[in-house]
C-alpha cells in the first residue's frame, strides 16, 4: 500500500502564492492582537502630582466692563432669520438684551439685541433696525 507524503511540488504557483499570503495575514493579524487592550481614553485622570494653584479671591471677581468699550464684530449675517452672529474679544460678552449699534466705516447702519445665545466669544444677535453686513462693528451705546 502506498502513502502519498505532502510534498510543496504538488502545489500550483497560484496555490503557492494563496498559502503565503494567508500565512502573512495570520502573523500580521496575530502580532496586533498581541499589544493588549487600547486604554480607556475616558478614564478619570490621576491629578495628585499636580501643582496646586492658588488664586487670590479678588482674581476670581469677574471684571465689569463698561458697555461703551465693548466692540463685536459681524462674522455672520442671517437675512431671512433677521440675526446676527457678533464676535468679540475674549472676557468682552455683553450682556444679555443689551442695545448694540451696528456701525460701517464709522456710519451708524442698524441696532441689534444681544440674545441669551453665546458660544465661546460668539453671540447671536437679533436686528432691530437698519442693515448689516459682515465686518460691520458692533458698539455699546
Amino acid at each position: 500500500m502506498r502513502v502519498d507524503f505532502y510534498r510543496l511540488g504538488t502545489l500550483t504557483p497560484w496555490m503557492r502564492l494563496v498559502m503565503v499570503m494567508f500565512v502573512a495575514i495570520l502573523l500580521l493579524w496575530s502580532a496586533g492582537c498581541a499589544r493588549g487592550p487600547e486604554p480607556d481614553r475616558f478614564a478619570p485622570i490621576d491629578t495628585s502630582g499636580w501643582a496646586q494653584v492658588h488664586v487670590a479671591e479678588s482674581d476670581r471677581k469677574p471684571k465689569v466692563i463698561s458697555q461703551e468699550t465693548i466692540v463685536g464684530t459681524v462674522v455672520k449675517v442671517h437675512g431671512p432669520g433677521g440675526f446676527v452672529i457678533l464676535n468679540f474679544p475674549p472676557g468682552q460678552i455683553p450682556r444679555p438684551d443689551a442695545l448694540l449699534d451696528l456701525y460701517r466705516r464709522g456710519v451708524k447702519m442698524g441696532e441689534v439685541r444681544v440674545t441669551a445665545r453665546q458660544l465661546d466669544d460668539y453671540v447671536v444677535a437679533d436686528l432691530v433696525m437698519g442693515q448689516a453686513e459682515m465686518g460691520d462693528q458692533a458698539k455699546g451705546r
